[in-house]
């Protein structure tokens, strides 16, 4: 078989700009990860791990592709558990859902609960539903 060389079409040099792309954005996925930001770290994440498997060609991951790569994936990781962590204490600890209510209506003028009901077009009890599920 053939080796790879910088003539034909499955040499890439493991110092090729998708490495260095994945790594800024694996590392600003994991850094934005932690300012509460909620859509900035997925796409980031997402990007970090499209470009780290890309970077590879036909070949094994650079150590740094798969440093970014790792990034990227925890930071996803992370981002969809604080984000479920959130939405399960808003549904199940009424302290939480007044003070997260009551933030809201102080930043926009309406509560979550608000929100809920204009958006379903209706009343909506997020207790009464709840309490429903559990029976």
């Amino acid at each position: 078989m053939e080796q790879p060389t910088e003539n034909n079409s499955i040499y890439i040099p493991y110092d090729n700009g998708f490495i260095k792309a994945a790594s800024i954005m694996g590392f600003a996925s994991i850094v934005t990860t932690f300012f509460g930001l909620i859509t900035v770290p997925m796409i980031l994440g997402g990007m970090a791990v499209i470009l780290a498997l890309l970077s590879r060609g036909k070949g094994d991951m650079n150590g740094k592709a798969y440093m970014a790569f790792t990034c990227g994936s925890v930071a996803i990781i992370l981002n969809i558990l604080i984000v479920g962590y959130a939405l399960y204490m808003f549904c199940f600890n009424p302290v939480f859902r007044s003070t997260v209510n009551e933030q809201s209506r102080r930043m926009y003028g309406y509560t979550i609960n608000s929100m809920i009901e204009e958006s379903i077009g209706g009343d909506f009890d997020l207790d009464a539903y709840l309490r429903g599920l559990k029976n």
